[in-house]
């Protein structure tokens, strides 16, 4: 999903000439006696007739069906919408892969327009090729690396957030749960393997609880994605904060800061309409959150209020690094002219005197070049003039 949230791309521009097998379905039907998968572990080609013209399940029976569909595609998702009357506004937010996070309540049923966040850690592009005698001077603490990549970071690379928009839609009548994702790949497996158990919670329980539990995956997600965050904010301070001379400031790489910012803030872009989107089911009159299931969404509700704070800790903890970087090279920078002007300052007394005596007149006129040890007194007087500078500025107090 791209950053951008104002571009609307629908899955009708892939063509409708894409085949279905581009699009991959998966079917759980369960209670608490029972656990299959009618049409096997994916629906191929041959069974897609017999799955969309497959009878819709009685209410009475108690069984529920999850359907999981893996890729999008206009024409399918059209086929499915008449199968289970879809509502077409639903239909026309899971097409458009961008949406909002939503949550709608129609007659047939309830429609949730969520993200699912994953982190991935993208190389960090290094130039090749001879490097110039400064670079080399420059770099040579670290192993010939550049500054910005200190020895044992060779495999560190930028964080990056991607975002991949997860429709659900919730069938009453039929008590069956839609699921469609933009490409394959979720965070479901532990949901899955619960179902083949019996007297798991989701066997013992409803097609509303399965839609909690898919949201509550959603969410425990967030966690690794904070965890890796952290960890990347703990080496951006230890490299900060380590006492090397001052070649921890030159080496810290403040755009890597500046870039798990943004990733933060677009993550926190994110989950604000997640939870304004839970708090609307909570606070519905809806059958679908009364009850027990009630409890069930307020726990996912403060995991998610969790993750925001962590989100806003880790923001201001960005800006708190940048803020140290500054007042660490203002201060270098401070020291390095502290320096500079005492070298300058002890060289004064020599300067004046090698321009005094380098002036262009006769003996007469200057007697000291007519001295026999005037050389040596010009040089006893160029070093005793430093050390009695130095000793006078640690009298006051100024070293």
């Amino acid at each position: 999903m791209a950053r951008s949230l104002s571009r609307r791309a629908t899955a009708g521009s892939m063509g409708d000439e894409v085949c279905l097998a581009t699009v991959r379905f998966t079917v759980h039907e369960y209670d608490k006696r029972s656990y299959a998968t009618p049409w096997g572990e994916h629906i191929g080609d041959e069974e897609t007739y017999e799955f969309f013209m497959a009878p819709p399940l009685a209410a009475a029976a108690g069984t529920v069906r999850w359907i999981n569909m893996d890729g999008l595609h206009e024409l399918t998702l059209m086929r499915l919408a008449a199968r289970y009357a879809l509502h077409p506004l639903a239909l026309e937010d899971a097409l458009h892969v961008e949406s909002r996070p939503k949550v709608e309540f129609y007659d047939s049923g309830v429609f949730i327009v969520m993200p699912m966040l994953k982190c991935t850690q993208q190389a960090v592009d290094r130039p090749q090729g001879r490097r110039s005698w400064w670079a080399w001077a420059t770099c040579r603490d670290t192993g010939g690396l550049l500054p910005h990549v200190a020895a044992g970071d060779e495999s560190m690379g930028k964080l990056h957030i991607e975002a991949e928009t997860i429709s659900i839609f919730i069938q009453k009548a039929e008590r069956t749960v839609i699921t469609i994702q933009e490409k394959a790949g979720d965070v479901w497996h532990q949901l899955r393997k619960q179902m083949t158990r019996p007297y798991s919670k989701v066997r013992m329980n409803d097609h509303n609880f399965l839609a909690y539990s898919l949201m509550d995956d959603i969410t425990d997600c967030l966690f690794p994605v904070l965890d890796q965050v952290q960890r990347e904010l703990s080496r951006l301070e230890h490299s900060l904060q380590q006492d090397d001379g001052g070649r921890g400031v030159a080496s810290f790489d403040v755009a890597a800061v500046h870039h798990l910012k943004s990733e933060l803030a677009f993550m926190h872009r994110m989950l604000r309409p997640m939870r304004a989107v839970l708090h609307s089911i909570i606070e519905s009159k809806d059958v679908f959150a009364h009850g027990s299931t009630k409890a069930h969404w307020r726990d996912v509700e403060s995991h998610l209020c969790q993750v925001l704070e962590e989100v806003e800790v880790g923001v201001e903890q960005c800006r708190d690094l940048t803020e140290h970087y500054e007042v660490k090279r203002n201060n270098r920078q401070a020291q390095v002219i502290y320096v500079l002007t005492i070298a300058t300052i002890l060289i004064i007394p020599a300067q004046l005197f090698s321009g005094v005596y380098g002036m262009n007149f006769a003996a007469p006129a200057m007697p000291e070049l007519s001295y026999r040890y005037g050389y040596t007194m010009f040089w006893v007087v160029a070093l005793v003039s430093p050390v009695l500078l130095l000793a006078s500025f640690r009298r006051m107090g100024w070293l």
